[in-house]
């Protein structure tokens, strides 16, 4: 059995959202051209789907059952993002498939001491009414960027899977909170590993 992990929450006001449910429209992100296979880089299909629900009004996204490799996502206002029982979000392995350092101004560019920078897998800026919810896994990924083939470096970063020596801190940075809500209102996250 797979422990709930906590999601990071920042800067958000988190009350109890009440947009979304019965009666909004769905947009499944295969019909945006998601493959689903854990190697395709989904992040155009998901984020045409969420751009799509906005456009509505508002509505839900869907993630269904397998693994979709992704970049930043940006939720958008009056939209639930739904991870299906089964599926599995997967953070890209390439921090160039995340948001840039300066997407918004309120980003902590990086923490050198922590071995992470202002990138993150599900990115709301200054929006309003999401629900980020399902019963399935949002995984970072950081692993990725743990791989002791990957790093050079000078300084020892401590982690959960051990002590790398790192010569060149600014290449093992790895992307900093998964989900990142800045300056949203009614916001809900629940039941997602």
């Amino acid at each position: 059995m797979t422990a709930r992990a906590p999601i990071l929450v920042a800067a958000a006001s988190l009350r109890a959202a009440t947009l979304v449910g019965a009666g909004r429209p769905v947009f499944d992100v295969r019909t945006f051209g998601a493959k689903g296979d854990g190697v395709t880089l989904d992040t155009p299909a998901i984020q045409k789907a969420v751009d799509a629900a906005a456009a509505a009004g508002g509505g839900t996204v869907v993630i269904p059952r397998g693994t979709l490799k992704s970049g930043t996502v940006y939720l958008k206002s009056h939209v639930e993002f739904r991870v299906e029982m089964g599926a599995r979000l997967l953070g890209s392995d390439n921090l160039g498939d995340y948001n840039s350092l300066d997407a918004f101004p309120q980003n902590a560019h990086m923490v050198k001491a922590e071995g992470w920078q202002g990138k993150h897998l599900i990115l709301a800026l200054e929006a309003e009414d999401i629900v980020l919810s399902g019963e399935g896994t949002i995984a970072a990924n950081g692993r990725a960027f743990f791989d002791r083939s990957k790093f050079w470096c000078k300084s020892k970063i401590q982690w959960r899977f051990g002590g790398y020596n790192v010569t060149d801190v600014e290449k093992c940075l790895r992307p900093g909170q998964v989900v990142e809500f800045c300056e949203c209102r009614n916001v809900r996250v629940k039941d997602l590993r």
